[in-house]
């Protein structure tokens, strides 16, 4: 059975309550209601730490994906601001500027954390062409 934070919290401490009303009869019956106290609310010291812990990791978390976001969606854009670039400087209408353009479609085949390895055409300035 899974519970979240305040069930697990909240049972533990309603145990305790539980062990220190009726700690003479427990005790009585031979139970260390001491030592089961102690473990409990030390195992509810590390419980709630641990949940302070991830919950600000996941608030780190949360910041580090906007600010990766951005980076990657900045570069994304500088790149086809670059590529639009490049095919203005060989001709746009070219049948050069036409393979770059295919750069674009290339990106939507691509695997997720795949890297294209090969190196991009080798470009000649077209003098023709104005910028």
């Amino acid at each position: 059975m899974s519970l979240s934070h305040t069930q697990a919290v909240g049972f533990a401490d309603d145990v305790c309550d539980l062990l220190q009303k009726e700690k003479a009869a427990l005790t009585k019956a031979g139970l260390n209601v001491d030592l089961f106290l102690e473990v409990l609310k030390g195992l509810q010291d590390q419980v709630t730490t641990a949940n302070a812990n991830q919950e600000a990791l996941k608030a780190q978390l949360k910041t580090v994906t906007e600010f990766y976001t951005g980076l990657k969606q900045n570069m994304y854009m500088t790149a086809s601001g670059y590529l639009d670039t490049a095919m203005a400087g060989v001709g746009k209408g070219s049948i050069k500027a036409g393979i770059f353009r295919r750069l674009r479609s290339k990106v939507r085949e691509r695997a997720p954390g795949e890297v294209d390895e090969a190196e991009p055409p080798a470009v000649e300035p077209n003098p023709d062409a104005t910028a």
